[in-house]
């Protein structure tokens, strides 16, 4: 896989909640999660969406903002 953040190895060994996010999202059945740039944005690329319940109860052991983002047709 080509797509990288340079940046997420260096971050998830400083901040252990952006690693548990990204983990996250994968067993919310994302297809990919990562970071945008440098952070601090974590995201998670769906096939199907997930049930937001699942997604709100599993982010909300954290201090999270959740937003549901759909591409543009």
């Amino acid at each position: 896989n080509t797509w990288k953040n340079d940046f997420e190895g260096k971050i998830i060994e400083k901040y252990p909640q952006v690693k548990y996010a990204l983990k996250l999202l994968l067993k919310l059945g994302a297809k990919k999660s990562s970071m945008t740039g440098s952070g601090p944005t974590v995201y998670g690329i769906f096939e199907q969406e997930p049930k937001n319940e699942e997604v709100e109860k599993l982010f909300q052991r954290g201090d999270w903002k959740l937003f549901i983002a759909r591409p543009i047709p």
